[in-house]
């Protein structure tokens, strides 16, 4: 099977599955602008400035925003804090971006202290923000109370954020807003209620959300969401949560996409997985997912912005250099691997099993031992289902 091929299917059939190819027209459809501010740049608008950076040298402003505070908030499981894990996802997509000359690229924190942007910027500006969030409530409020706003109900609750965070947060969107941000990413993990804290939840997957269809940002944002989704699909499975299994889900509560109609950018909150999932329980495989969901973070953005970026497999973890042969239920670093190249090889989940009981784990278990198996007999060889040199070079040759 060639490899390039097998790749560019895999990714064609997660835009088929998750409906997003059809979905964009309809989602912008019903777009309404309120008129208490500038109307977020359209996507042609936005792709026509990339273009043009060769012209102008005005480059795309991307802000990222890895979740929560230093040393606060965020969902825990065990030893894993989504607030810490965040940053070298976003770190690592801000290096990937930052490759790119078209793009200015600005995080809000590192893991311990804001960066001295916005730490002035919440001192200085605290009244300003409370006055920007008072506003934009009061006319949102009566854009509802006049029938010109539907007061949409979320499909998917969410924690409700202490007062100072939750001004913090609206901080950054004003400080987007004044500061022509083209886009923003914040980066989160998910969590479900009711699990223990080392019991993992019923539900695994990523979830996109962007703001509600009648504010200003929300085309734009679902149009860098699909092509984002499209990229984590090819390697995950969606949120398994009901309300979540589109993928990309509108929502008008949100602070960071825009709660209020604020944001006058197009924004997006990338859950990329629930933080109990196996991929991070090894270190060392919670690197390599760390590497992978960044990559394709990166690659849905400068997908839609029309480039194509040289990742030839669509993450920037393969090929892999295997270091052994990864035991039965085991969790590593090289599972991890061996699943994302069986899945780039179109072997991956195996046949009878769905993505969604079979995900890119970390996990060594009966999926993969499965998977390997029908490689190895695609490839003549003793169908062991354990990861031997053979079948290392044989990945090695058919992912260069």
């Amino acid at each position: 099977m060639n490899a390039a091929r097998s790749f560019t299917a895999v990714l064609f059939a997660a835009l088929i599955a998750s409906g997003l190819l059809a979905a964009h027209a309809a989602y912008a459809a019903t777009t309404k602008t309120q008129g208490q501010k500038q109307p977020s740049a359209t996507a042609a608008e936005l792709q026509a400035k990339y273009a043009a950076y060769a012209a102008t040298g005005e480059k795309i402003r991307v802000l990222i925003v890895p979740g929560h505070e230093p040393g606060y908030g965020g969902a825990e499981f065990d030893t894993v804090k989504e607030r810490d894990l965040v940053v070298p996802i976003a770190d690592a997509l801000a290096a990937r971006l930052r490759a790119d000359p078209h793009f200015d690229v600005i995080e809000t924190r590192t893991a311990s202290a804001w960066t001295d942007t916005f730490a002035d910027y919440f001192k200085t500006q605290w009244r300003n923000i409370r006055s920007f969030v008072s506003t934009n409530k009061n006319v949102v409020t009566r854009a509802i109370s006049k029938g010109n706003l539907d007061d949409d109900e979320e499909s998917v609750g969410h924690i409700t954020a202490d007062e100072d965070v939750a001004l913090r947060l609206f901080g950054i969107t004003k400080w987007a807003d004044d500061n022509g941000v083209d886009l923003a990413i914040h980066i989160h993990l998910n969590d479900a209620p009711g699990h223990g804290f080392y019991t993992p939840g019923p539900y695994a997957g990523f979830a996109l959300y962007v703001p509600d269809h009648q504010f200003n940002n929300a085309s734009t944002s679902f149009a860098v969401a699909q092509r984002i989704a499209a990229r984590l699909s090819a390697y995950h499975a969606t949120s398994t949560l009901p309300g979540e299994i589109a993928g990309v889900i509108p929502d008008q509560g949100l602070i960071a996409i825009g709660a209020d109609d604020t944001a006058s950018y197009p924004s997006i909150v990338a859950e990329l997985a629930y933080i109990y999932e196996p991929q991070f329980w090894h270190p060392d495989a919670r690197a390599l997912a760390t590497a992978d969901y960044a990559s394709e973070l990166y690659l849905g953005v400068e997908d839609f912005f029309g480039q194509k970026a040289a990742l030839a497999h669509g993450t920037g973890i393969l090929p892999y250099p295997f270091s052994g042969t990864p035991a039965l239920k085991s969790n590593s670093a090289d599972a991890y691997a061996l699943q994302a190249s069986l899945r780039a090889l179109g072997y991956y989940p195996p046949a009878g099993a769905s993505f969604g009981d079979c995900p890119v784990s970390g996990l060594m278990g009966p999926c993969t031992v499965s998977a390997l198996k029908a490689f190895q007999k695609s490839q003549g060889f003793e169908q062991t289902g354990a990861l031997g040199p053979k079948t290392r070079a044989a990945l090695a040759k058919l992912l260069p």
